[in-house]
């Protein structure tokens, strides 16, 4: 989750506290990468739940080494009602070749996640992002990759396209 103080997780606080209360045993662990205030630290986990986890700021190479070596998931939150919004980390993301937990159903980010097959998206919902995060502890989220889609979205491809539309 990125800094923007236009975004609300409280959906996704409420899913986390909820999905960690009723599976008291979970494996799952949820890690945040990156500065975050205490205040929003309490936010998305007031009870301090161990398995909700924030790491300090990775620089994007080191941070890219670690997601793909040690994650089994990516968590993509989106800013509701933003239809037009789609970040690089997303398309950072499809190249990790890790299967996608995208909270952005509304956005073009959903249609990318869906079309690339990278992944699951779900709404800015607490039981759609509990839910998820239940088919995820049991391996039920999948990354069965459109590769040619996916190739869409490299960066020399993006870099012709804006070079195409300026010339």
């Amino acid at each position: 989750i990125g800094s923007s103080r236009a975004r609300d997780v409280n959906c996704l606080a409420i899913a986390l506290a909820i999905y960690f209360l009723e599976n008291r045993h979970s494996n799952l662990e949820v890690h945040f990468f990156g500065n975050y205030s205490d205040e929003e630290r309490s936010m998305i986990n007031p009870s301090k739940n161990t398995n909700i986890v924030f790491n300090n700021y990775v620089d994007k190479l080191d941070g890219y080494k670690i997601l793909s070596k040690e994650f089994d998931y990516l968590l993509l939150y989106g800013v509701q009602g933003n239809k037009s919004t789609v970040t690089s980390k997303l398309i950072e993301y499809l190249g990790l070749r890790i299967p996608i937990i995208g909270i952005c159903k509304g956005n073009e980010a959903e249609q990318i996640i869906s079309d690339a097959g990278s992944g699951e998206v779900v709404n800015f919902d607490s039981q759609e992002i509990k839910d998820a995060l239940s088919r995820a502890e049991s391996r039920k989220i999948y990354f069965n990759p459109n590769k040619e889609f996916i190739l869409n979205f490299t960066w020399e491809n993006q870099f012709n396209k804006v070079k195409k539309i300026l010339q």
